[in-house]
This record gives structure tokens, sequence and C-alpha cells, in this order.
């Protein structure tokens, strides 16, 4: 499932039907596999010490909706069982295990207390198929015997609906007086689908107005099967998981369905343009027109008159009653009035017309001339040349060459900072395997195809093609981490010279590298530079390490043997990256396993715990604004009357447990905190977030902050960690992020905040990084010292800015918050940090990290007494990877994408129809968006959340700021024709071309590039600014392209970038070019999902930049060949916003 959600959402190759097939057999059979694991697991846990005990009891009180009897014995049921009182009799049965005990089977005695008060039970494990005949909320009902179910009190691998079959693995009572023994059941463990199976199938039917459809006349599917982006239509090809469900006429209902592939929908544009159209076929015999074959500009707003001769070969004379051409803003325009003008038998008439270029490329005007005799219909061809580019040619992929390296006498250089001679606890080596390390890199010195490669891949390491589970997590992740970084060594032999000179600088030996800093991967601070001599005169090595990286060079320091015996000889080089994050990340997959095991890694059910702080939370659910949290007042006049009547109607011995319970009540009510939002513009579902993480009910398993783009996410994690700190007074936090600049980030919010008091925050910094904090950061800023404690006299030293170098473990440790990169956190492991020194990990941007990033810092929870928080957006850019094969295997899935595709984080609209589908003790969503206009927004919205966003920008307000920008700009904007609104979204189709060179793989529009150009020139010219504008591309050379085109005008330059280069950024406006235009290319796009064509993530991330005006330019024949892409364009289309070149109808 894994692989389809690479290849449909994030930018892989669509898969055939074996693919698809397979994939989801794998899946099943992995379910399977765990489902074993998480039995046989349950059986040694319990050792065989497990009993059930038949008992009866009073219910003795009541607190907070839990029943207690017999002042011992908790059991919870359903609100709406209204007969259990303080002092009702009951039976129950009793079920101890290794440190739990479970109160089962409450029922209600009548006149049959005399029996006998206690026995033993036998029980055995069994299968049982049942049917969900009800559900309310998330209580089940199935037949037979009208069983309840709670889906938050048993483990499962996917969310029932009424009708579904399924089976249970449930402890039943071993009853002698039936045939197969099997009495009543005494505690249900896990349920299941019955009978899932993997079938081809073909979309019999869709019907979007109520999100069902039918496979094969006989499967019943709704929309929460599919994922992504895919719309089904009638006839497409399917492979689907399929469980029997009685759903309407259906006997089957699927739980997943995989397209086969992407079918072009109906193409609204003929709805649309279908009088433009339809002009072409508009003839009238005896009637023609003379017409310029093109009209070809050299530029932009350039002005040309042309004329049309309609020439009359009737024996009669023709009236011409109109002449207009038909786009709402066309480039042409008649000159002359021709309104009922008269053409003679045998005689012409000419048309002056007016042509100023719009569009870069070749795009079309269509004409209709009305005749006394009928419509005549025709176009006129329009050609805009580009700005001419340097760049031609085209590029053939080159493998780089990579060749072991067997190093002599190595001879070590002056690091960047000192290695401690003891620490407390040593990362291991994890080398890596050099079998695995010969196959890939024979792969780089070729043209094996990479399934060759993956299928001797999958001969020596057969989890590769399995889907993770806890039996193969250390196998597998151990091997793609390997994957990554042999491709990561491959790939730094780019940097390799045969013969290079050094420069002296200094202390320094400066290496020259020709184009530095547009090669991938970097080099960096730490890594290794391998010097020797390349004639071979020599057996040794010298190494040396970077210590700064320029524009062009990079700074070195070997030994300083060498530095005083080096006289400008050629030496042969090599660099090697430090493989200190590496081994960091191979660490935290091991301590994950130890330190979180099964019921983190993979969860199957929640086991709700006392909530960590006792407080009253009121809120109004009807509005998105901020409410007050208050202290219930205990002096209410009704409520002490009607406890006066109870308490008078009970019997002594009732009245004696009924004080207790008052004074227990009046306790927790005076123990009771009260919530002070710091940030008082917190929306409603940003104080949900809050509150559930302050309960945490469900810790350890993680809680997710769902965030979309602009919602608030990282807001509401520091008002999170802010009411932590206060509320809980042993609390010490970590806090984490993939990158340098989101630490920064929330340690920055987190200081500004005004609440922390000095020496609360501490920001961890690796010594690469601590030149390039902040200023505003480094008095808070710290490096750490790794030796162990007491094998190091120096003193920690604080530089002139503020920043400490070499802070001691002691030191860190005694701060509640502790900042930190998710890779340096592996540092506060090497200095002897125990898992649970934090009690709560929390976590910023945790979907751009790959799972082994993420647990560096989780592997410090502490599974008894901790919590984790995740925020993230699993739809927006992933981390990245550079080995395909181990992107393709599964490394690219972030921990918290995969945690929200399985039980109990999936969606199940039914159980929280209020928050959009997710436990609210597990996720929540954030809905309000304050970045986007809502026109925008809503494209967003339903493309890739569901439609569940809010827009907090309102478009009717004219005297706001947005509204005002954006009026600013109404001179190349379109009006809606029925509203009257200006568009924030427009398509401006480019039919152009695209372009490699020799030297790279990236492509570069000239077109688009220009018509990026005239699009910039005139958004400044209606008064925006530099920092207002965005540009995006997917292709670094047409980054470069429309950089030069903007520098040759002399103009200030934007913000021009790659995607990945603006996730978490916004612009007023953004400018969008897509590249890819080639008619060619377009099968080989849709199958290999290049560029923007299928990575449905990058489109996410690019559409969401905007707040007030997103400009796309694309060709439209390109891209409407995908699913999301369509749906963008057919978007625009129906509001009237969509411009520039024709769409040919006939691809």
């Amino acid at each position: 499932m894994l692989k389809f959600l690479e290849s449909l959402i994030w930018g892989k190759p669509p898969l055939s039907l074996d693919e698809a097939y397979t994939i989801l057999e794998e899946s099943r059979q992995d379910k399977c596999n765990e489902d074993q694991l998480n039995l046989d697991c349950d059986n040694i846990q319990f050792d065989g010490d497990y009993s059930i005990t038949g008992k009866k009891g009073y219910i003795t009180s009541i607190e907070n909706g839990v029943f207690i009897i017999d002042r011992e014995f908790k059991f919870t049921v359903p609100s709406d069982f209204s007969y259990f009182h303080v002092g009702s009799k009951v039976m129950f049965d009793i079920v101890l295990s290794k440190n739990t005990q479970k109160v089962l089977n409450v029922t209600l005695i009548e006149n049959d207390w005399d029996v006998e008060t206690e026995k033993k039970l036998t029980w055995c494990l069994r299968t049982v198929i049942c049917k969900v005949i009800d559900r309310l909320g998330r209580q089940l009902v199935i037949e037979p015997g009208d069983i309840g179910i709670n889906l938050d009190e048993v483990a499962s691998d996917f969310v029932p609906i009424v009708g579904d079959w399924i089976q249970l693995e449930a402890k039943c009572e071993l009853d002698e007086n039936v045939v197969d023994l099997c009495g009543k059941i005494l505690e249900i463990h896990k349920i299941a689908p019955l009978r899932p199976v993997m079938k081809l199938c073909s979309v019999s039917s869709w019907d979007p107005s109520i999100d069902e459809g039918i496979l094969d006349n006989s499967i019943y599917f709704t929309k929460d099967c599919l994922l992504g982006c895919y719309i089904p239509l009638r006839g497409d090809k399917v492979v689907a998981e399929i469980i029997e469900s009685d759903q309407k006429r259906c006997a089957l209902r699927a739980l997943k369905v995989v397209p086969d592939y992407m079918k072009p929908g109906e193409n609204i544009w003929k709805n649309v343009m279908n009088n433009e159209l339809d002009v072409i076929n508009n003839k009238v015999e005896g009637i023609s027109i003379e017409k310029p074959n093109s009209l070809i500009f050299n530029k932009l707003k350039e002005s040309l008159k042309f004329s049309l001769l309609v020439k009359n070969d009737l024996e009669e004379e023709v009236i011409i009653t109109e002449v207009k051409f038909l786009r709402t803003i066309s480039q042409c325009k008649i000159v002359n009035r021709i309104y009922h003008s008269g053409i003679a038998s045998k005689g012409e008439l000419e048309i002056k017309c007016e042509c100023l270029s719009m569009h870069i490329g070749k795009s079309i005007e269509y004409l209709l001339i009305s005749t006394s005799k009928g419509d005549v219909g025709d176009f006129v061809e329009i050609i805009v040349k580009p700005y001419p580019s340097p760049y031609q040619g085209s590029y053939q992929k080159r493998y780089t060459k990579y060749k072991p390296r067997e190093q002599n006498n190595i001879i070590k250089g002056q690091n960047v900072s000192t290695a401690p001679r003891f620490i407390a606890v040593k990362c291991p080596d994890y080398t890596l395997p050099k079998r695995l390390l010969n196959l890939v890199t024979e792969f780089s010195n070729s043209f094996i195809d990479t399934l060759l490669v993956k299928e001797q891949l999958a001969t020596l390491k057969p989890c590769l093609n399995s889907n993770l589970t806890f039996n193969n997590y250390l196998d597998k992740f151990h091997t793609l981490l390997y994957l990554e970084e042999i491709q990561n060594v491959v790939a730094m032999s780019v940097y390799d010279q045969d013969k290079a000179l050094f420069i002296r600088n200094n202390e320094y030996l400066m290496l020259e590298i020709e184009n530095l800093s547009e090669k991938r991967p970097s080099v960096i601070v730490g890594d290794k530079v391998y010097a020797k001599d390349p004639y071979g005169n020599g057996q040794t090595d010298w190494e040396g390490f970077v210590h700064k990286v320029g524009a062009k060079h990079i700074y070195i320091k070997f030994s300083p043997i060498f530095h005083d015996n080096y006289n400008d000889e050629d030496y042969e080089v090599h660099i090697v990256s430090s493989r200190t994050t590496m081994r960091r990340l191979h660490q935290a997959v091991d301590l994950a396993v130890r330190n979180l095991g099964l019921e983190i890694l993979f969860p199957t059910k929640v086991d709700v715990k006392m909530p960590q702080i006792n407080f009253k939370f009121f809120e109004d659910k009807s509005s998105l604004k901020k409410t007050d949290i208050k202290v219930p007042k205990t002096g209410n006049n009704r409520e002490i009357l009607k406890k006066i009547l109870e308490y008078g109607s009970k019997s002594p011995e009732e009245k004696e447990q009924y004080k207790e319970q008052i004074l227990n009540e009046n306790l927790q009510v005076e123990n009771m905190l009260k919530i002070e939002w710091y940030n008082k513009d917190l929306n409603f579902y940003q104080q949900q977030a809050v509150k559930n993480i302050i309960l945490g009910v469900a810790r350890p398993l993680p809680y997710i902050i769902f965030g979309p783009p602009g919602t608030g996410k990282t807001v509401t994690l520091v008002e999170c960690i802010l009411q932590i700190l206060r509320l809980i007074p042993s609390s010490r936090l970590l806090v984490a992020a993939p990158s340098n600049s989101a630490a920064d980030l929330i340690a920055l919010r987190l200081i500004k905040s005004g609440i922390l008091r000095p020496g609360d925050l501490v920001r961890y910094v690796s010594h690469k990084y601590s030149s390039s904090v902040p200023a505003s950061l480094a008095p808070f800023s710290t490096t750490g010292d790794l030796s162990l404690k007491g094998t190091n006299a120096r003193a920690a030293v604080v530089l002139d800015n503020g920043l400490t170098l070499g802070s001691s473990s002691s030191v860190l440790g005694r701060h509640r918050i502790t900042v930190v990169t998710c890779s340096s956190a592996g540092a506060l492991y090497t200095m002897g940090f125990p898992k649970g020194h934090f009690s709560h990990i929390m976590i910023d941007e945790a979907g751009q990290a790959m799972e082994p990033e993420i647990m560096i810092p989780l592997a410090f929870l502490d599974k008894q007494s901790g919590q984790a928080i995740l925020a993230g957006d699993p739809m927006q850019l992933g981390p990245v990877i550079l080995s395909k094969i181990a992107d393709d295997c599964g490394l690219q899935e972030s921990f918290v994408e995969r945690l929200l595709n399985r039980f109990p984080y999936v969606t199940d609209p039914v159980g929280f129809p209020d928050t959009c589908g997710y436990d609210p003790r597990l996720v929540t969503k954030l809905l309000c968006n304050y970045r986007s206009m809502p026109s925008l927004l809503k494209l967003t919205s339903c493309l890739f959340y569901k439609g569940d966003l809010i827009p907090m920008i309102s478009d009717e307000n004219e005297h706001s700021e947005e509204m005002i920008v954006l009026e600013k700009l109404s001179e190349i904007l379109i009006r809606n024709k029925d509203t009257g609104k200006l568009p924030s979204i427009i398509f401006h189709g480019v039919n152009g071309e695209n372009f490699q060179t020799p030297d790279s793989p990236s492509w570069f529009n000239p077109c688009e590039a220009s018509q990026v150009f005239f699009y910039i020139n005139d958004l400044y010219r209606l008064g925006l600014k530099s920092e207002d504008v965005g540009v995006i591309s997917p292709y670094v050379k047409q980054v470069k392209e429309i950089r030069n085109v903007l520098v040759e005008a002399e103009f200030e330059l934007p913000r021009i970038g790659s995607v990945e280069e603006f996730q978490g950024q916004e612009f007023n406006v953004v400018i969008l070019s897509t590249v890819r235009s080639n008619q060619e290319h377009i099968s080989t796009d849709l199958k290999h999902g290049l560029g923007f064509i299928s990575s449905h993530r990058r489109v996410n991330v690019a559409l969401s930049r905007a707040k007030l005006l997103l400009i796309i330019i694309g060709n439209p024949n390109l891209l409407y060949g995908d699913k999301c892409w369509q749906s963008i364009i057919d978007y625009t289309i129906q509001n009237g916003n969509f411009v520039g070149c024709n769409f040919d109808l006939k691809r």
C-alpha cells in the first residue's frame, strides 16, 4: 500500500495491475503476520497466569462515569445504560493477568442473590464469526448474541461499518453443555475483517453527490476507500481489497481501491469552451475568409495591425450583422465599424484588426462573423517568441564513476572539535556491509536497470520487498539506511579530483571546486578530505577536515606536517561525508525497538490512562473564537438541593457511601487547575489540541497535531509547551525538529512569548552550526561536552555573542526545555542522558523527517510515564532521500504518515464525526487557515484535505488589507462575470517547449520564463515589491533561466527557487512555472511521474504558498492527463480564470 501511495500521491510511477495486486496481497499477509505476533506477545505477557473469577457485589459509588463495586472493582458502561445505580446488586467477572485486573460482563441481579457468589471459570481462545448490525459512535453491536464492542478497547486493523462480517479473536468460557464447548465471550482481544481478498475490478458506477460507488456491479465502495486525488470514473480498472459485507444490494465491500491507470475524465473544457470550438465548423457555402497564416511577435505587449478579407461568391448581396473575437479578454480587436455592412455579389469586405500580444508561445483567437446567410467561423494563430536562451541541447545520462579506495598509512588532520577520550555511551560504528556496497556501486558504474538491482537486493535482503512490521523493523531500516549511505558515497564521487592544487590561506589549505554551491550532496563542515600522491610515489594518505565552506572553495586543515611541507604539488583528492548522523540513525532504530516496542511502533489499540492534569475545560463548540477556561463553581443552590434530597432517600449504609462520594467530588473540584491561555488568539481547534495533549489519556502513544498549511501548527505547539511547563512542574521537555531553521524558529517563539524565566530553555547546537546561530538566540545556545563526567577538566567558554561552548551533561540536564535538531539529539544519548530524563518529547515538522530520524529524540521516551507529541502535515513534502531504491522501499514515509494510515489513528467518520474522523485522544486536525484567500483555499482543501479547511481571510470586505492589495492588480486580472470578484488563482496556458543542456538532466522552458518575466514586470508596475512575490519551479535550470532573465532586465529579484525551498514560506503573490511542455513527453511523464505531473505533495506545497494570488504557467495539454492537475485546470475554467493558449481536444 505504501508503494501505491508513492505512485499516486508522492510522485512515483503509477503501478501495473500485477504490482498493485502484489502490494495489497503483501499488505494483507503482513497484517496476518503482525496479528500472530500480537497474539504471541499477548500469550508471552500473561505467561500462562490468566484467571477468570465470577463474583457478586454492590455498586458502592460512581465517580466521573466510572462505577465502583465493593469500593474496589471499577468498570465503565455506555451512557445509555441507566439501570446501574449506587446500591445496585451486580454479578461480574474478574479477569486477572500479569499486573492487570479487568472487570467484565457486569449484569444486574434481581432475585438470585443467594446463588454461589464466587466461582472459577475455565476459558479458551477462539475465533468467532459475527456481523455488525448497529453502531453508535465507537460502540459496535454484533450478532449473534447482541454483543457490544467498544472500538476503543479492542485491537483492530480496520474500521468496521454496519453490515460488515467480522471475526473475533476472543477468550470464551468453556461450557460442557454446548456441543463446541464454546460458552459466553469473556474478553475480545482483536477484530478483523472476514475473508479479505484481492480482486481486479471495473468501476460500474460512481455518484459524487453521495461519494459512493459500485465495482463489478456487486462490490460497494465509498470515498474513504480512495487514496490521494483519485476520482473514480465508470470503466476504470482497479485492484480492490474486498471483505464480506452486506451493503444495499451488494454482499461485498472494498476496504481499499487502487487504480490501475489514470483515465482522462470528462473534459469540462468542452462545456465551457463549446462556443469557441464549434466556431471552426460554422461554414456558409459561397462565403470565405482570407487571413494571415500567423501573426508573429518577438516579445509580449507588441502591437500589430492586420486585415481579414470576407469574400462573397454568391449571386446575391450578403449582410454582415456582427464580427467579434470570442475570448472575454482577447488579444485581437476590430478596428473599423462593420455593423450591418453589405457585401455585393462577387464582392469582398476588408475587416481591419489589431493584435496586442499577451501570451508567450502559440495561441489561437477564435473569430465569429454573423451574416444574413448564417454564421462563419475561423481563427487567427498568434506566435510570440520567447527570449533567446543560450542553452540548447539534450542530456545524456552519465553514471557517476565510483571506485573503491584502499587507504594506506593515514596521517590524521586537525578536526573541527577535539574528540573526547572517554564518553558515557559509545555509538557503534555500523560499518557498511561490503557485499551491499559492492552490489549497489556496481550498478552505479553501469546501465543495469534499477529493477534488476532491486531483484538482486531482494535476494540478499528479502525484507526490502516486504511491508514494514515489528518482525523486520531492525533489518529493514538498517538496510534502507545502508542503501542511503551508499548512494551518498557514490554521489560524493563528483568531488573527486585526480590532480588538485591546494591554495594557502592562513592556517587553512583551500581547495577550489567548480559549482560547489549547486552540487548535491553538499560538502559540509566536518567532512573528511583524503589527499595522496597521484603518481604513487608515497604510501601515505593525508586525512584533512573541512572547517569552512565558501562559494567556490572549501577550507581544510591537514596535519601540521602536511601544511609545513606542501609546496604546490598536485594531489589526488577524495572527499568523504561524516558518518556521525548516519550512525545515530542506526542507533535510533535499535533504541526504538528496545525502548518503544511494539505498542508504540505498531499500535493497534488505545489503553486509556488517567489524565495528566485534573482541570475543567468549558468550550463553545459553535464558535471558532477563543474560549475561556474556568474553575467550576461549587455553590450551585439547585445542585445542593438535589443532593440533599438524594441523601434523604438512602439507607444508613448508602448514606455513608454517598457522603464519601460527594467528599471525593468536592476534593477533585478544589484540586482542579485553571488554564489561562498565553496566546489569546488561539482558535477552537488549536485549543482542543492543547487540551487533548495536556489530558494525555492515550499516552504513551504519540499525539499528532495534523497541521495543514497556514493553520498555525507551530503556534499550537508553542502554546502546548508553555502550558505543560506551568501545569506540570515536574516536566522536562525535549523539543526537536528535522532542521536547524525549524528548531531556531520554535526556540525564538518560546523566548518571545515572555513567559520563560532565565535558565528555562537551552538551544543545544552542534559545533558545526555554532557559528550560524541567530544573534538573538545565541545567549540561549550551547554546544555540548561529550566527555564522560569527571574526565574533562576544561570549563565551558562563553563567547562574546553569549553562546556557550562545551556545556557538560549536568548543566544541560537542568533546563526545563531543551531544543535540538533530531540529529543533534543523538549527542544527548552519547552524553549519557537516560530514557525518561525528558518527560515530554515534542517534534515539530515531523512529516519532513524519515522515521529513523524521528526515533533519535523519540527513543528518550519512557513508556510508563512519558508523552510524545508529533506536529506535521503528511500531505506536504516528506524527507529528502538520495537513494531511489531506498525511497521506493519505504524510507521516504515519515512516522507521522505511517501512524495516520493504521488503526487506531486512521479516520473513523462514524465514531468521530465532529473531529474530521480522527480520535481526539490521538489526533487533532487544525482547520482554520490564516494564509490564503477563500477561492484559493477551496482548491487545495478539496484536493488534499477532504474540503475541511476553513478560510479566516474574507473576500467580502472590500476595505480589508488583502482586498486592497488584490484590487491594485485588477488591471491584469479577470473579474468573475457572476460575482464581480477578482480571482485568487489564474492558469495561464503556454504552449512552449522544454529543453535540456548536455551537462544536466534538469529542464527549462524559455517561453514560460518569458511569461514569468512579464507578470513580474506588471506586478512591480502595479505597486508590489520583490518581497511580496515568490517564483516556484520544480527544475533548477528553470530557476536559473528565470533569474537570468530578471537580472538581464535589472529587476530586483524576488524569491526564486524550487518547491523544497518554499516549504513553510508564504508570499502575497506566487508564480508557478511547471516547465514540462513537449507533447512527445506526455506519456513518459505520466508513466514516470516527472516534475509536477504526478508529485501531488509537491503540487500541494506549491499551491499553498500564495496568500492573495497564485499564477500557474504551464501547458494544459500535458498537465490535463493527471487527475490532480485536471481538477486544477477545471477549477480555473469553471471560474473563468483560464487564459493563454488554446486547449487541444484531439490529444
